[in-house]
């Protein structure tokens, strides 16, 4: 839920349990192209994938909803072999300093080397594909 306060907002989250159903479906739904950061997660994605670092925090209001836009754009990310490398803003401080990442919200397109082809701050799934695709003509 929102709560409006002259002209500001705040979040509130439920902490509902998960039904039965939700586990069951978010089981089957298994997220190849959207992945929680790890070294070993790093090294199994494919080399000739195009990888996104998504520094994510979970106090952000817009990495929340980019997050879920993601999400819901994952068959896209597979077909045009994306895979988006969701990163912890507020942990991986080495990271963010070599990807200079000074806001959460952050995308960071690399190369197979890990070096940034591309940078940007803020934005939606479309803006994602075409900012990596846009590398690619």
């Amino acid at each position: 839920s929102i709560v409006f306060f002259a002209g500001c907002f705040h979040t509130t989250e439920t902490t509902e349990e998960p039904t039965e159903k939700q586990e069951k479906t978010q089981e089957e739904t298994k997220l190849t192209n959207y992945i929680d950061y790890s070294v070993e997660a790093m090294k199994a994605v494919d080399e000739n994938s195009k990888v996104v670092l998504f520094f994510y925090a979970n106090w952000c209001p817009t990495c929340r909803v980019a997050e879920k836009d993601l999400i819901q754009a994952h068959e896209l990310l597979v077909k045009n072999d994306i895979v988006v490398v969701k990163l912890n803003f507020d942990k991986e401080l080495t990271l963010r300093k070599k990807h200079d990442a000074k806001l959460q919200h952050t995308f960071v397109h690399i190369d197979e080397n890990g070096k940034e082809v591309k940078k940007w701050n803020g934005g939606s799934s479309t803006t994602l594909f075409r900012m990596v695709m846009m590398e690619q003509i």
